[in-house]
């Protein structure tokens, strides 16, 4: 059976649904025991007990019901129910090729632009990026990436996860990763609102996003020549994670609107 359900869903009378990202096999079986990652984190975080409600996704745009029937010192089993029909995705794919700021700016960027409906994270090693990351370290802090992306997805009820690539040079990125209408924050001679902006180029959008320091004069030179529009978000100044939000927002807003 399947259900309508809203970004605010809940399953019974004043109980807020548990979400979890599980395998297409997890989704597809009438019961399944998790162990692991989604154990603690049904268990130890969120504390579920028997009879606590979940809504299972499996990254494909689907999602499922269950219940909580036992837990034990290392397993949780849960059995599936219906199929629910979710409606959270946006229309348009917005890629953001953000640079890495110092401390936590650059999750910032990943929980609060995943909850606004960013699809892709493109985290790029600019001029004035200021963070250096060994090679030996890549692979784990991507790896935390991706758990934060799948936390902020779980939470605002997304079916399907982000993408986080690998970080890379801005010259790379222009080459391999634009999809789209092709956008770049830049206030310094930019005249153009981003909301002022007629996206044309299909269903997909990818936004530049700078550090604090701002782009250097020839990184935007070599956008403009991969075809991006240089855009401003307006008179304030804001830190690089603000800007990476209310950009991901003004656009998803303005072209989700028209489809």
């Amino acid at each position: 059976m399947v259900h309508p359900a809203s970004s605010g869903w809940s399953l019974g009378a004043g109980v807020r649904t548990t979400r979890l990202f599980v395998t297409i096999a997890e989704l597809e079986a009438d019961r399944l025991d998790l162990r692991g990652s989604n154990y603690r984190h049904l268990v130890k975080v969120l504390r579920v007990e028997v009879g606590s409600k979940a809504l299972l996704l499996d990254n494909t745009g689907r999602a499922r019901e269950a219940t909580v029937v036992a837990v034990s010192s290392n397993e949780v089993t849960l059995e599936n129910n219906g199929y629910v029909e979710l409606d959270t995705e946006p229309k348009v794919d917005v890629t953001i090729l953000q640079s890495i700021g110092r401390g936590d700016r650059f999750d910032e960027v990943l929980q609060h632009c995943t909850e606004a409906g960013a699809t892709r994270f493109v985290p790029l090693v600019s001029r004035r990026s200021m963070v250096d990351i060994p090679p030996e370290r890549v692979p784990d802090r991507v790896e935390r990436w991706r758990k934060i992306v799948r936390g902020a997805a779980e939470q605002s009820m997304r079916t399907r996860l982000p993408e986080v690539t690998g970080p890379m040079p801005l010259d790379i990125a222009l080459q391999q990763e634009v999809r789209g209408e092709f956008l770049i924050l830049h206030t310094v001679g930019s005249r153009k609102a981003i909301g002022d902006v007629e996206v044309t180029n299909g269903g997909s959008v990818t936004l530049a996003v700078g550090p604090e320091g701002g782009w250097s004069g020839d990184e935007v030179e070599l956008a403009i020549e991969a075809g991006a529009t240089p855009v401003t978000l307006g008179p304030r100044v804001l830190r690089t994670e603000t800007a990476a939000l209310v950009a991901v927002t003004q656009i998803l807003f303005q072209l989700d609107r028209r489809r």
